[in-house]
């Protein structure tokens, strides 16, 4: 049982759980006493590729509660499991994730900056545990108005066994977390370098120095590529194609990450 949960608030939790986990949605967000929980399912559908997919997501799911249980122990800000049902987590509420705070235009611009600032020291002080989140993107930050938490646990890192293997994850959710940004600029047109250049410095504040280097180097290694990508956002119809429009970007904001600038307008 998490923190702060009686046995009362408890059962009803999990009642409620347990009727929204025999619906389709794999992920919920629900409410109790004006308390926030997620519910993580297994069930997703009636279909035969949603039944086929099951024993997958089942061990997808056993393996995200283990490791949030490991990294919770590890001292790292994760979401509390309530609950393991049969095929089903409730996990506390973090909070709204980092994406979702970069298109909030009430909230104000030294803000956003202190944010992202902790999300990169975060990500370092995982990272210098020789722990990894296992994808890195912005979506899988969320900020409560007190501190940054991870989500989202259901990939695996694999091929961490090494130090040179510890480098390159670390240089893998760095790249994953730049190109996240990135993608929201070019699908809502909101410029994100001031809390890529914030997010760049939590990290170095933390340590990172050597990874972060290492994401650049990576990426201007691969600067080739940007003549190729360039008439992508120019001959792609907005709507479509975002994975591609964002890459030309992504690829140029890693491959100048020590030189972004937090006060660009």
């Amino acid at each position: 049982m998490a923190d702060g949960i009686d046995p009362s608030l408890y059962a009803r939790v999990v009642a409620k759980a347990e009727a929204l986990a025999k619906t389709p949605a794999r992920v919920r967000r629900f409410s109790v006493d004006e308390r926030v929980f997620w519910l993580k399912s297994a069930v997703a559908g009636g279909s035969w590729w949603a039944k086929l997919r099951k024993g997958a997501r089942l061990r997808a799911l056993a393996a995200e509660a283990l490791r949030l249980e490991h990294l919770a122990a590890a001292g790292t800000p994760v979401p509390q499991i309530v609950h393991k049902g049969s095929g089903f987590l409730v996990l506390t509420d973090v909070g709204r994730s980092l994406q979702e705070l970069l298109i909030d235009p009430n909230l104000p611009k030294a803000v956003v900056l202190q944010i992202f600032y902790q999300a990169g020291q975060t990500l370092a002080l995982l990272h210098k545990r020789g722990l990894f989140h296992g994808r890195g993107q912005v979506k899988d930050f969320c900020w409560d108005t007190r501190r940054i938490a991870l989500i989202d646990f259901e990939v695996t890192p694999a091929n961490v066994h090494s130090r040179r293997h510890l480098r390159v994850a670390a240089r893998r959710e760095l790249v994953n977390f730049v190109y996240g940004c990135m993608r929201v600029e070019v699908k809502h047109h909101r410029p994100v370098e001031p809390a890529l250049a914030a997010f760049r410095d939590g990290y170095l504040a933390a340590g990172g120095a050597k990874a972060l280097k290492a994401a650049e180097l990576w990426a201007q290694k691969r600067a080739w590529l940007l003549p190729a990508l360039a008439p992508l956002k120019r001959f792609l119809p907005a709507g479509l194609g975002l994975d591609l429009r964002a890459t030309g970007p992504a690829l140029r904001a890693l491959a100048n990450l020590s030189k972004l600038r937090k006060n660009v307008p």
